[in-house]
């Protein structure tokens, strides 16, 4: 799915759905909503006039596009999607509400699609609605099925290519860069993503280290793997402690972006990385805990952070820093009791082994 941003009359759009929006509150229609409105004969005000609809947060309403009609606007569906309460749309609830409407266009087929996003949301600037916008529809139509082999588990359709459309040039350029931005950030979150909802086996420390690292090849950051005997050079005694039950070798990764001009200083992104967590020697129940396969999600967040960051080329200097190992019980485990050192020969006893966070977190931090 490509998402472009085009100047023009929405209604002359080749595209095969178009999509305007429709504020709660609202009686007189105007913009792309109006000229919608108008090539359809005024159905649209007239449903307006019944409470039919009524612009509510999350409402789509899907009105084909009658033969009578081709002249006047080439798609062969329009879409009006509510946007809630007139003049109390946020960027926040701009974004929910275009995840809404792109997971409705997927389900019913709607092919290439035109979005008209309508009047900018009170206080927020052009790009950055744009941006909300364009998150709303990355993130909205994220599913993460590739473990799924039964095509009844799959969407049964997919979702073509999406266009804003504005009025003008000027806008559509204002609008163009908040949607690359907004399509960057939104990749970073699904990357993110991507990374937590693997199960544990094809998540271990080793794998999300060689994804951390293809992902700094292809955007161009530094990345340092810190492999056990070396964590244990640096006398990292507090991350190893964590990873003293497991086999999976540990890996401390250390991801650079370096976007200002001077060397200067760093902002740190520290993400725990416990690809499972059983609690260790201090066990968790058995019931729900499948669940910890997620307890890296700290890591994958640091992870996407920081790619999305390298893809804006924002003019920050970056470190981004996940500790990843698993948490598990065994005879060389960390025992409730133990005392170990962190990096800067802080000691630390250990009361109950399933609070690894801080313990990996100690030495990502130092």
């Amino acid at each position: 799915m490509d998402i472009t941003v085009v100047a023009g009359n929405i209604t002359e759009n080749d595209a095969d759905t178009i999509a305007v929006p429709l504020a709660q509150g609202v009686r007189t229609l105007a913009g792309d909503t109006g000229a919608a409105d108008q090539a359809l004969g005024g159905v649209i005000k007239q449903m307006l006039d019944d409470d039919l609809i009524a612009g509510k947060a999350g409402e789509t309403t899907v009105l084909p596009v009658p033969f009578s009609a081709r002249r006047r606007i080439k798609a062969k569906r329009v879409v009006v999607y509510g946007v809630g309460e007139r003049g109390k749309l946020t960027a926040n609830g701009l974004r929910d509400r275009l995840g809404n409407l792109a997971r409705s266009l997927r389900s019913m087929n709607a092919g290439n699609v035109a979005i008209s996003l309508g009047e900018t949301p009170s206080g927020v600037a052009a790009e950055e609605a744009a941006q909300a916008a364009a998150e709303g529809v990355v993130l909205g139509l994220y599913r993460f099925d590739k473990h799924h082999t039964r095509a009844a588990d799959k969407p049964a359709y997919t979702l073509g290519n999406v266009a804003f459309v504005e009025s003008s040039t000027r806008r559509a350029a204002q609008t163009r860069r908040g949607v690359e931005a907004g399509v960057i950030v939104a990749e970073g979150v699904n990357f993110m993503r991507d990374l937590a909802n693997e199960p544990a086996n094809l998540m271990t420390p080793t794998i999300i280290a060689n994804r951390a690292q293809q992902m700094a090849s292809e955007v161009g950051l530094e990345c340092r793997i810190i492999e056990r005997a070396e964590a244990e050079r640096l006398k990292m005694g507090s991350y190893l402690s964590v990873a003293a039950g497991s086999i999976q070798p540990p890996k401390f990764i250390v991801l650079t972006y370096n976007g200002a001009r001077t060397k200067g200083r760093y902002i740190g992104l520290v993400g725990k990385g416990i690809t499972f967590d059983t609690g260790g020697i201090s066990l968790k129940p058995g019931a729900g805990m499948e669940a910890m396969k997620g307890d890296m999600s700290g890591a994958a967040s640091v992870l996407g952070a920081i790619y999305a960051i390298a893809r804006l080329k924002l003019p920050v200097n970056v470190m981004a820093v996940a500790p990843c190992t698993e948490n598990m019980p065994s005879g060389s485990a960390t025992k409730p009791g133990d005392v170990v050192y962190a990096m800067d020969g802080t000691a630390i006893e250990v009361i109950n082994t399933d609070a690894e966070g801080r313990l990996v977190l100690a030495d990502g931090l130092c």
